[in-house]
């Protein structure tokens, strides 16, 4: 979950209504990485089913992606889903690994590509696998491959030449292709398209890995963070409560106010006996 909040704003649309959902997922999600929740109350009532009606979230459909366990709960936009296997307790199950690796490269494919929707390319996926971790994994093959063809076709040039390669012209075309691109490239597809043995599934890989390695730094620093933070907390709460102490001072005078350093000029809150 704090890994996806980098490339996408998450929100968690669950079927159980919310007096049940919401103390699970206040242990799944303390750190609220996914700060929008939907629940049961926000489903839609078709047909005598309940159905999580994606146009409720106010987003442009293009660029939203809804996984789910199962596909009948985003038929209305069957398009925009992913549909991934239940979780039945198995030790091995790395499901959610996986498609987090996929949405990982995948966000920088479209970043790449500039890509206007989700949905052209989400269908070629499932056209290939209903797995779309499995698929995109083919997808990836096919790429390289390609890519591994045109570089051994592709002519050598001098470093002052920054024309476009022909060869790298048609594997962000066939890409583009794919995903719906109609635009012209990002300035950083036309990087990408000067670096000699330019291999974009190598690079889409590459990027991923380092924002992680990154994350996982980012991740520890603020639990050190946090714990020094509650470490200096219970020091101060510890401090206090002996001070209370010293001066005899109850709960109540506590509360009260009593101990606290007071203003110049102004009498104590609370004189203790």
């Amino acid at each position: 979950m704090a890994n996806m909040r980098k490339y996408f704003e998450v929100v968690i649309f669950t079927s159980t209504p919310g007096y049940l959902s919401q103390p699970v997922l206040e242990a799944f999600d303390p750190n609220y990485y996914a700060p929008y929740r939907l629940y049961r109350e926000h489903t839609t009532l078709e047909n005598g089913e309940r159905v999580k009606d994606l146009s409720i979230l106010n987003r442009d459909l293009s660029k939203v992606i809804i996984i789910d366990t199962l596909a009948s709960n985003y038929r209305l936009q069957p398009e925009n889903g992913i549909t991934i296997q239940k979780w039945h307790g198995e030790a091995g199950d790395n499901e959610l690994n996986r498609m987090e690796t996929f949405l990982e490269e995948f966000s920088f494919l479209l970043a790449i590509s500039q890509a206007d929707d989700v949905r052209p390319f989400l269908k070629t996926l499932r056209d290939m696998d209903g797995n779309i971790p499995n698929a995109w994994d083919m997808y990836k093959q096919k790429l390289r491959k390609l890519t591994s063809e045109k570089d051994q076709t592709m002519p050598l040039v001098s470093a002052e030449d920054s024309s476009p390669k022909p060869a790298q012209n048609t594997i962000i075309s066939f890409v583009g292709s794919l995903i719906g691109l109609n635009k012209p490239l990002t300035s950083t597809a036309a990087a990408v398209q000067t670096q000699p043995s330019f291999n974009l599934v190598d690079m889409i890989e590459r990027l991923a890995k380092e924002e992680r390695v990154l994350l996982v730094k980012q991740l520890e620093d603020e639990k050190k963070h946090i714990a020094e933070m509650q470490k200096l907390q219970e020091e101060m709460i510890k401090k206090q409560t002996e001070e209370n102490k010293a001066n005899k001072l109850t709960m109540f005078d506590a509360m009260m106010g009593a101990g606290q350093p007071q203003i110049t000029g102004q009498p104590p809150l609370h004189e203790p006996k």
